[in-house]
């Protein structure tokens, strides 16, 4: 029987995604952070057997400039329903789809809702995990020789690295954050406001940690991690670009292995890279990192007309914003307001 229920609420759903891999995406505490800082719709529609819920996916149907649309676990690196097969998932897919609006999602390229022909891979993208097997010095002696040769550079230096306390280090890692998503890609940050409910649900609860490395006192590099059952999830990284010489992203990637390590975790998962950023995909896969594919599955209904002028719109002020003569904080500010029609 399919059913809806609620992702933040539901006790059932709560039973059937805990100790599954890609916790953290379809928890109640990653999800209710989502709907506080964006003003998110949110609801859950369910496969139910014998008054048990026993797979699902957590949804918005959004409404906005860009037109209606349903996402699939909206700002999330991916979505891994659990007990999910090709009968469940079609019957899901069948309401998703019945509104007659876009249905997107991301998930293992090899899940069941390839075997739906109704869904189409628009983009593609690599989940990079690395097992915590072992001990820091273990790991490490598998690295490729430049993770091995740039951590060994930044401890020669005079970069000094540990775990934030204070929200203050939170809003200096969140500023050089901010730098590098506009100065190095051209795009808007997420808000400040996220960070804040992130460090407040994960990290003053003992289930995250803010890595940072400084120099002089200033952060020039650090991740927020945040760690649900027994995996350690790189979720946010940036880094001064001019302390990448020195091995501040490299030294960054080892003490989040080794705070993962300290935690007990089994696994750090260094979240998902894009296929069109080799760089990335590379730098991950030195210090060991398997690879899951991921695939971005979207369905539209024949007569839907997408709101092109919005999706124009977006990219022209995205540009406009985060151009080298606005201030920071203008950004920042355009990023608070805009971000979320990006879901």
């Amino acid at each position: 029987m399919i059913g809806h229920f609620n992702p933040l609420g539901t006790q059932q759903w709560q039973h059937a995604i805990e100790g599954l891999d890609g916790e953290l995406f379809l928890s109640s505490r990653w999800l209710r952070v989502l709907v506080d800082t964006f003003e998110l719709p949110l609801d859950g529609i369910g496969y139910w057997s014998d008054d048990q819920l026993v797979t699902g996916v957590p949804y918005s149907h959004i409404s906005d400039i860009r037109g209606d649309r349903i996402v699939v676990g909206p700002f999330s690196d991916f979505v891994l329903p659990p007990n999910m097969d090709v009968a469940k998932w079609t019957a899901l897919a069948d309401e998703l789809t019945s509104r007659s609006v876009p249905v997107s999602l991301m998930t293992a390229i090899d899940s069941p809702v390839a075997d739906d022909d109704r869904f189409k891979v628009s983009s593609t993208a690599l989940r990079q995990v690395i097992a915590l097997d072992g001990t820091l010095e273990d790991l490490s002696s598998r690295f490729s020789s430049m993770p091995k040769r740039m951590v060994k550079r930044s401890k020669q230096s005079d970069l000094e690295f540990g775990i934030a306390q204070s929200t203050d280090e939170l809003r200096e890692f969140f500023e050089l954050h901010l730098g590098v998503r506009r100065h190095k890609y051209g795009l808007l940050c997420q808000p400040y406001e996220l960070f804040e409910r992130l460090w407040d649900e994960y990290v003053a609860n003992g289930g995250g940690a803010l890595v940072i490395g400084r120099h002089e006192g200033r952060v020039v590099g650090g991740c927020l991690l945040l760690t649900v059952g027994d995996v350690a999830c790189y979720k946010y990284a940036a880094s001064d670009p001019d302390f990448r010489r020195e091995g501040v992203n490299h030294r960054v990637v080892y003490e989040a292995m080794r705070y993962g390590i300290d935690a007990g975790c089994s696994h750090l998962d260094l979240g998902r890279s894009s296929s069109d950023q080799p760089g990335l995909i590379d730098f991950k896969r030195r210090f060991g990192a398997t690879d899951t594919v991921l695939g971005r599955f979207t369905w539209t209904p024949d007569d839907y007309h997408p709101s092109d002028d919005a999706q124009a719109l977006l990219g022209q002020l995205t540009q406009l914003l985060t151009d080298t003569d606005v201030p920071d904080s203008t950004t920042e500010r355009a990023g608070a307001l805009l971000y979320r029609y990006f879901a």
